[in-house]
């Protein structure tokens, strides 16, 4: 730049035909966001890294120990088998990480690099409504991005004690309508969200962030995962010990097998994998919940939809 600071740019060339003369266009673009998310994802993963060896060294000092005492066969034999599924746990996790990341961030760089080289070439010859397209395909990829990102460094700061309850007085219909708002957007013509508040109190204290982790996630999930439409319902009550807040819809549900994993990181449900998504949005809400001292109950059948049931102590 003029003023002496530098950034990382990408450059495309590509040969033109102006008035039968053979010309090259080439453009520059300042790929400063790209690296930073870049960046974030190595820390990210040289964090899962070191807690791979972190958790390997545990694993050896209590191989050391059950040697010691190898007259406890039977504790021998459990605490081995404790450490093996640590270590498989924890290597499974990484490769789901790897394998998710790579391919949610590989789809949308390539719809934005796919659309604007389309836009360069072509854009002057577009009427309004096909350059718009476009650039809602480029808007919405960067958004898919930007989400998963958000949702790799809240993992990481709740793994690091750095998310935290921090109550706030709040008008809680209001914030539970915002909820439903910002997971709208995900919703079709044939779904039907409603909020049901059956408290007389409006003005509570919590974190509304933590709430919006745990709400807007479910609320989304309910959408995404009921295809078919049908009714979303989001019942708040409010009870003298405790707020209660259910999230009902009439989607795919999932089986018993996939209820043992559903806090896991990156874990996809087998009926879930043709839908857009990366495993962390329960193990977000999962976090968020537990912050709070609060509990989260799910009920779901297969093709019969889903109730999540979430309790948090006033």
């Amino acid at each position: 730049r003029k003023d002496g600071s530098e950034f990382p740019a990408e450059i495309t060339g590509s040969f033109i035909t102006i008035s039968g003369r053979e010309r090259m266009l080439v453009v520059l673009r300042d790929i400063t966001e790209r690296k930073r998310a870049e960046l974030e994802l190595n820390i990210y993963r040289d964090h899962l890294e070191d807690l791979v060896k972190t958790r390997t060294n545990e694993i050896e000092i209590i191989n050391k120990k059950l040697v010691a005492e190898i007259e406890k066969e039977k504790e021998i034999e459990t605490m081995l088998r404790d450490a093996l599924g640590k270590e498989k746990e924890l290597s499974e996790l990484k490769t789901r990480f790897i394998s998710t990341a790579s391919h949610e961030f590989k789809t949308p760089l390539t719809t934005i690099l796919s659309s604007v080289e389309l836009i360069q070439r072509y854009g002057k010859n577009w009427d309004e409504s096909k350059l718009d397209k476009h650039i809602s395909r480029v808007q919405e990829s960067i958004e898919q991005l930007t989400k998963l990102i958000d949702d790799v460094l809240t993992i990481s700061r709740s793994e690091n004690g750095k998310m935290q309850n921090n109550p706030v007085v709040l008008d809680l219909p209001e914030l539970c309508g915002s909820f439903i708002e910002e997971a709208k957007p995900k919703a079709g013509p044939e779904h039907k969200i409603t909020l049901d508040y059956k408290s007389d109190d409006r003005v509570v204290k919590l974190d509304p962030q933590l709430m919006r982790f745990i709400f807007v996630n479910l609320l989304t999930n309910a959408i995404k995962y009921s295809p078919e439409g049908g009714r979303v319902d989001f019942t708040v009550d409010i009870h003298e010990d405790k707020f209660q807040f259910i999230v009902k819809d009439e989607g795919i549900g999932f089986s018993a097998e996939d209820e043992k994993h559903l806090y896991e990181p990156f874990y996809r449900g087998e009926n879930a994998l043709e839908y857009e998504g990366t495993g962390l949005g329960l193990s977000i809400v999962k976090r968020a919940v537990e912050i709070q001292n609060g509990d989260i109950y799910f009920k779901s059948r297969l093709n019969k939809g889903t109730s999540v049931e979430v309790i948090i102590p006033r």
